[in-house]
């Protein structure tokens, strides 16, 4: 029998839930805080329901104590409370709680959330593998569903499946890093991100047939969206080191995976392009001669002369052909260099240092692993180049253009010499199917991307410079999976100019914010390398800064 610890400090309620709860939980009832954490030294509970208004220490403070220590955070904590208002419902939520429940409570309802989270909980740390060989199947879902949704067709075991009533929170922005990822079997879930900005900010409804949580369970990292039921619902859950295996089995639902990861990613980019900038970049007819006006600007003329072949064969009635014809010309000494790009067919290719892979607007069937070398993704806006990203041995790229069949949304220039594996979208169906750890690659790669991009894109809304360095640090934090509960010194391996780069600040903008952050007593550099000397202190102000976005 589950035990379940009551915790408050009217004796009527107290004993109200105990009466609700024996005989289908063993119950302790604790008038206060302080004999929870007495007791808990003696008995490890399986789920906590928790007043807020109480003498000595307030459930807000208790759960304070219990996020912060690593024995206990896990331990589910439902708010049971007479405060109904948003205020006490957000702060707590965001403070890890598992659920809110507002006196005087429904007796069936009290126990089937204790249930779900008891249930959900327990799936999370001690679930196996699905069992895939299950004769068992989900119905498919009707064809008037939407265009970019499948037929489900899954293998699972009905044993594994979880369970949400109407109202209830199934994940919670930035908090635990997930095991698994769900995929909704019955009813409606909203999913949304509240570090977005607000106009901005998209609440989606999901439906049978969609999955939400695969971000932050592949990536391994905190969850970025909340998302809370509809209706009453019934969801398959995955789990992210069983991927391989359901992949293999459900090859469809792998692909609509990927494809939605690809639209989200060229959303991102462009958001966090426009937002690094003030204003958004505008694909257009234009963007291979922009591309290609910027590299001859800067004196690459082997990528200039690229980006001008793709753009006068692109558009050969463009407004610019004119003009791009003109300075092509002019440097004509390179008019060969195209050699070095076209090699379609080849399995293995090399770039030099340098070299264009492929360009921001030109049309797009390959995608890319690489084998040896870096590789650098990136914008232009503004006649200024935005990096997104840097990529090294064993990640992967141009997946967007190929999953969404669309132009190329970046440039991918080999940043040193650098060896690739190309993927045609001719062989890229056969590969989901023949090729499920490859595939499983792709899946937490992007995923981590992602991640990443969704911490970025929050970053920009904090309005102090300041702040948006101490978050991005943060961030590198996360990324690393380094210890922050620690007094440690920690030294980045970048210095403060990498670090105005990351996030898109002018250099007079970034010296000048750099200049106050070092002045921290909990800050300081390193042989030129930004260094936290105090993460204690850093964290406290970090949590202030996300506070103030706007």
């Amino acid at each position: 029998m589950k035990t379940v610890f009551i915790v408050d400090d009217n004796d009527t309620n107290l004993m109200s839930a105990k009466i609700a709860l024996d005989g289908t939980y063993k119950t302790y009832a604790l008038p206060s805080a302080i004999k929870m954490f007495a007791l808990i030294e003696k008995i490890m509970p399986d789920l906590i329901l928790l007043d807020i208004d109480m003498p000595d220490m307030d459930g807000f403070k208790a759960m304070e104590i219990l996020q912060s220590d690593n024995r206990l955070k896990s331990i589910p904590v439902i708010f049971l409370t007479a405060l109904n208002n948003p205020e006490a419902e957000l702060r707590g939520l965001e403070m890890g709680a598992v659920d809110y429940i507002t006196k005087p409570f429904s007796k069936p309802v009290l126990l089937k959330r204790i249930d779900t989270q008891i249930n959900l909980n327990k799936s999370e740390i001690t679930a196996g593998p699905v069992n895939m060989q299950s004769t068992d199947e989900v119905p498919k879902v009707q064809e008037n569903r939407q265009a970019q949704s499948i037929p489900l067709d899954l293998n699972l075991n009905k044993n594994l499946n979880v369970n949400f009533i109407k109202g209830s929170y199934i994940i919670l922005e930035d908090k635990r890093v997930p095991t698994q990822f769900y995929i909704i079997l019955k009813g409606k879930v909203s999913l949304y991100n509240e570090s977005h900005i607000t106009a901005r900010k998209k609440i989606d409804t999901l439906e049978p047939g969609d999955f939400f949580g695969v971000i932050s369970a592949m990536s391994g990292h905190s969850q970025i969206e909340t998302a809370r039921a509809l209706t009453d619902v019934v969801l398959m859950p995955i789990r992210s080191d069983n991927f391989n295996q359901f992949i293999q089995e459900n090859a469809q639902m792998a692909n609509k995976i990927l494809i939605e990861f690809s639209k989200k990613m060229s959303s991102f980019n462009d958001l966090l392009a426009g937002l690094t900038f003030k204003k958004r970049s505008k694909l257009n007819t234009n963007i291979l001669f922009n591309v290609a006006e910027y590299y001859a600007n800067q004196k690459q003329y082997e990528n200039a002369i690229y980006a001008y072949q793709k753009f006068i064969k692109t558009c050969p009635d463009d407004e610019n052909i004119e003009i791009a014809r003109d300075h092509l010309k002019q440097i004509s000494v390179f008019e060969n260099i195209e050699v070095l790009h076209e090699k379609s067919g080849d399995n293995i290719r090399i770039y030099p240092k340098n070299t264009l892979i492929f360009c921001e607007g030109e049309s797009g069937d390959e995608i890319f692993f690489i084998k040896s070398g870096m590789v650098k993704i990136s914008k232009i806006v503004d006649k200024r180049e935005i990096l997104l990203a840097v990529l090294t041995k064993g990640d992967i790229f141009g997946e967007m253009a190929l999953l969404e069949s669309k132009s190329r949304d970046a440039s991918a220039v080999a940043y040193e010499e650098s060896e690739v594996m190309v993927v045609s979208s001719t062989n890229f169906e056969n590969l989901i199917k023949t090729q499920p750890l490859l595939v499983s690659r792709l899946t937490s790669l992007l995923a981590k991307r992602l991640w990443i991009m969704n911490k970025k894109i929050s970053n920009t809304q904090i309005s102090d410079p300041v702040g948006r360095m101490m978050d991005m640090l943060f961030i590198q934090l996360e990324m690393k999976r380094v210890n922050t509960n620690t007094e440690n010194t920690f030294t980045f391996d970048f210095g403060p100019l990498e670090l105005i780069n990351m996030i898109g600040l002018s250099p007079i903008d970034g010296g000048m914010a750099v200049q106050k952050l070092v002045k921290f007593k909990y800050m300081g550099l390193s042989l030129g390398k930004i260094a936290i000397k105090d993460m204690p202190e850093f964290i406290k102000h970090v949590k202030y800064y996300r506070s103030t976005q706007q």
